[in-house]
């Protein structure tokens, strides 16, 4: 099967960070894989020991390494510097970056995975897309299928792959003077300290694992559990198994928090903040409690959380790939626009790039179009109305309706609007009416909620015959992007000349289809390939 998408990811493993963003990182490169093309490439100190499979590397990030060719490349490793990520803007056109609890976006990236069940989309700029919650928990596939029943007759310990903060003798401690159950000690691949591992091998009461592959098999053998509130939560959760936990780390505090409800997890906050006797008390509360599975509930997440992050990501880039142009949540395209009121000049609250790229692309517009034949004309994304008030100065006879998605921007228009035009405040996906002589859309298409093929279906349905189409478009075929470390912005849709006339085409609404580049600052018509945007007009047959 021919993959479809080239993926890089960045992660780091080491005894001091421990294995949480390295193990995530092989659950998705392992999902990835199925459809498309992926390299894992680790910074792992030279005693860290990797689960070995041919495209995954092991490197150090500050010798010199030169990266593969992608289409995108996923970092998971807590670096938010800006110098960073415009290093590795030269090599990627798509950065995305693992996030738990920054909530920071830095310059250069593209998108934000979160794979947390107290994740929320609103926690980032509404610009970023963001992959998170709920759905995208990573669980590797042993902890997705089922399995038979066994006898539960242990406790279960781990606090993950390390232990940088020296929990799990401390645990021992507490849990051999005080449970009935044998208990499996499961030490994670980065645990440096195997004097805790001898003092304890020779314990009758416990048995010692150490860097297991399927740790599922030991853990269905489990009463409940002991663990840390980091990634192993999802899992312990998946297997349906009461766990008492704390935070070892700053990253697994907001789990904790977001399970304090539950009836099987009990956070007891972060490590320096809990005190043996706290532990020792409720491990004696479960212990009397005597939890049983048929007690648990569903689960509180989408266990196939892996599946699900893979394939929205191979979806949504590969549209990317093949220049489909992107729509957008209604709301995100409302909030980019809730507080340009307060912006002084008119170019910013309608985020244009500057005054004079505004005026001109107005004046550019008007000079292309008949409107001294126009009886009826709509404008879609209408703005503060200064198109209107442009035109409607040189051909007051034209009767204009201006529709507008902001509340923002239609109030600016009508408190603007000492001209006979129309504005409503109405998205273009609901809009109905008479049909019109002439329908423009300059500067909405590269980031609206409604693809190219609708638009050009209904704006064919709203027009009369011979009635004229003007609408642009960012084009991605523009010759700066030749250049190396010269990207188009993520934050827009781009198309193709190519694209733009198969849909227009194949609907066999329209005639005489022309086609313009041109530059606003420089208020120049130019060649297509030498236009950041598309500009084009159409009739209608």
């Amino acid at each position: 099967m021919q993959k479809k998408l080239k993926f890089v990811i960045l992660t780091n493993v080491s005894s001091r960070i421990g294995y949480g963003h390295y193990n995530r990182c092989i659950i998705l490169t392992k999902k990835l894989e199925k459809k498309n093309q992926v390299t894992l490439i680790v910074n792992a100190e030279k005693k860290i020991k990797l689960f070995k499979q041919k495209p995954w590397i092991k490197i150090n990030f500050k010798k010199n390494f030169k990266l593969p060719k992608a289409d995108v490349c996923i970092v998971d490793k807590y670096n938010y510097k800006e110098k960073f990520y415009k290093k590795l803007r030269s090599y990627y056109s798509r950065i995305v970056i693992f996030d738990d609890i920054k909530y920071v976006v830095p310059k250069y990236v593209t998108g934000i995975i979160n794979p947390n069940i107290y994740n929320s989309k609103s926690f980032y700029p509404s610009n970023i897309k963001t992959w998170s919650g709920k759905k995208y928990i990573l669980l590797r596939d042993e902890f997705t299928k089922s399995r038979k029943k066994v006898k539960k007759n242990s406790v279960f310990l781990c606090v993950g792959g390390s232990d940088p903060v020296n929990q799990m003798d401390r645990l021992l401690n507490i849990l051999s003077s005080i449970t009935k159950y044998k208990i499996n000690a499961v030490f994670g691949h980065g645990f440096s300290d195997k004097k805790i591992i001898r003092k304890w091998k020779d314990n009758k009461k416990i048995k010692i694992y150490f860097g297991i592959n399927n740790i599922s098999n030991i853990m269905s053998r489990a009463v409940y559990a002991i663990s840390s509130s980091g990634s192993m939560i999802y899992e312990l959760m998946a297997m349906k198994i009461p766990t008492i936990c704390m935070s070892l780390a700053d990253n697994q505090i907001n789990i904790g928090k977001s399970l304090i409800k539950s009836k099987i997890i009990s956070y007891l906050g972060h490590y320096d903040q809990v005190s043996d006797k706290n532990i020792l008390n409720k491990i004696e509360k479960i212990e009397k409690k005597n939890l049983i599975i048929r007690e648990i509930k569903e689960l509180k997440f989408d266990k196939y959380g892996s599946k699900n992050l893979a394939n929205d990501l191979t979806e949504y880039f590969l549209k990317i790939k093949k220049n489909k142009i992107q729509t957008y949540p209604t709301s995100q395209i409302k909030e980019e626009y809730k507080y340009t009121d307060k912006k002084i000049a008119e170019f910013k609250k309608l985020r244009w790039g500057s005054n004079i790229s505004m005026a001109n692309r107005y004046k550019f517009l008007i000079s292309k179009l008949p409107f001294n034949k126009v009886k009826c004309w709509l404008d879609i994304g209408s703005g503060s109305g200064k198109l209107q008030k442009m035109v409607l100065k040189k051909f007051p006879n034209v009767s204009s309706t201006g529709i507008e998605l902001s509340k923002n921007l239609y109030k600016i228009s009508l408190k603007n609007n000492n001209i006979k035009s129309k504005f409503l405040n109405i998205d273009f996906l609901k809009f109905n009416s008479h049909k019109f002589d002439l329908i423009t859309c300059v500067g909405v298409l590269s980031k609206t909620n409604f693809d190219l093929k609708f638009f050009a279906k209904k704006t064919s349905n709203l027009l009369n015959k011979e009635g004229i189409l003007f609408f642009d478009l960012k084009n991605i075929n523009w010759e700066k992007f030749n250049q190396k470390s010269f990207f188009p912005d993520y934050r827009h849709a781009w198309t193709s000349k190519k694209q733009i006339l198969y849909e227009l085409n194949k609907l066999k609404k329209f005639k005489k289809i022309k086609l313009f580049g041109f530059l606003p600052e420089k208020n120049k018509i130019v060649e297509l390939n030498k236009s950041h945007t598309i500009y084009l007009k159409a009739e209608k047959k």
